[in-house]
């Protein structure tokens, strides 16, 4: 196989890159073998969902894809300059029967390889391929090992900043952008905020509240949320539901006009917290079924976080969102049981898995035993 490629140097060694069709790479490159000991692989194993999530990616977006330059080592490059005059600019020529595997980018690969089976157009597409020649086991792993182990992964909050493709994370940018109030207190960057940190929730926190409003997921986001109108619906509702929560709830509005500082409320309060964020985001869900059986928007509901005590002091919410401990608890059922005692000191109603969750953590105070079970009940 004879390939234009640009000759370079890196650490001694020659290394040469080209470009191939996906349909040449599809057919020249292989994936490392993985039925051999772990000591003796070349690169780890490849995931089914990585190729179908590289195939989905290729297959919805033909006009708008782009890939990093991938990494193959080979047998063997019999290297031809064009000339004296470029003698870095040339042909390598592969030797059939010799192997060609991937060092860094085997999921690419398998990704594009299932995306021609269902869409063969794709296959004049080009991606950038770096040929370096074997020198025997340990160095070919290291070459993994020198691709892979100094990355640094995109934090969540990073990549939503940076996506304009994905429906939520347009919802969640487009929300934002439109409660400039709110969005100096979401730091875009940070997977989540820190104690001393000018911001209250990072954008990815943000992104989870949108979820748990919508009560749908990423992937449902796409499908149910990609037409213009369906996203306007309900990009107009958390607008609202933004500004009004600013307007109602004491507590943010002292925050949004500088009278109290995020780092108080992260200090002092639950609402500095991503656990908080989610079960108001349930309480957005339980808004719109009020909004859908009555036809009428029902703000005033809101009026009713300025009655709840969201200091971290009260003991109600031990064993919602606060563990004996004291430290905070996330996960599906201390979201639920936050968001379903929020939502009764506001007036609303609540659903049969709120309730449920509600249920539980009394429950759970009165099969405590010890010095706290009175003061736990109570709460209750």
């Amino acid at each position: 196989m004879l390939i234009p490629v640009i000759r370079g140097k890196e650490a001694g060694r020659q290394t040469y890159v080209g470009k191939l069709t996906f349909r040449q790479f599809a057919d020249a490159i292989d994936v490392a073998p993985s039925d051999v000991p772990s000591d003796q692989k070349l690169q780890r194993d490849l995931l089914a969902t990585r190729t179908s999530a590289i195939s989905s990616y290729l297959l919805n977006n033909p006009d708008s894809f782009l890939f990093p330059g991938v990494v193959a080592v080979v047998q063997s490059a019999n290297y031809q300059p064009m000339g004296d005059a470029m003698p870095d600019i040339g042909t390598i020529d592969l030797p059939d029967g010799e192997f060609r595997y991937l060092a860094d980018g085997q999921g690419r690969l398998s990704g594009i390889k299932k995306a021609l089976t269902v869409d063969p157009s794709l296959g004049d597409n080009t991606v950038d391929v770096k040929f370096v020649v074997s020198a025997g086991l340990e160095h070919d792993q290291q070459i993994f090992a020198d691709c892979n182990l100094n990355t640094t992964a995109v934090s969540k909050s990073m990549g939503i900043a940076l996506d304009h493709r994905t429906v939520l994370h347009q919802i969640v940018k487009t929300t934002l952008n439109s409660n400039p109030e709110l969005k100096g207190f979401i730091d875009y960057e940070k997977p989540g905020v820190n104690a001393k940190s000018d911001h209250l929730w990072s954008l990815a926190q943000c992104a989870s509240l949108i979820t748990k409003a919508t009560g749908l997921t990423k992937p449902a986001c796409e499908k149910k949320l990609s037409d213009p109108v369906a996203r306007g619906k309900i990009v107009r509702f958390l607008n609202q539901l933004l500004s009004e929560w600013v307007e109602r709830h004491e507590l943010m509005a002292a925050v949004v006009i500088g009278e109290l500082s995020p780092q108080v409320v992260k200090q002092k309060t639950i609402v500095g917290t991503a656990v908080f964020l989610e079960a108001f985001g349930v309480i957005a869900r339980l808004l719109q079924f009020v909004i859908i059986e009555t036809g009428e928007k029902h703000w005033h509901y809101l009026d009713g976080l300025s009655r709840v005590d969201f200091n971290r002091s009260n003991p109600e919410w031990i064993g919602r969102c606060i563990g004996l401990n004291g430290k905070m608890i996330k996960n599906n059922d201390s979201i639920s049981a936050t968001a379903a005692y929020i939502a009764m000191q506001c007036g609303l109603p609540v659903t049969a898995d709120l309730k449920k969750a509600n249920d539980k953590v009394i429950a759970d105070r009165a099969s405590l035993n010890g010095p706290q079970q009175g003061e736990l009940n109570q709460c209750a």
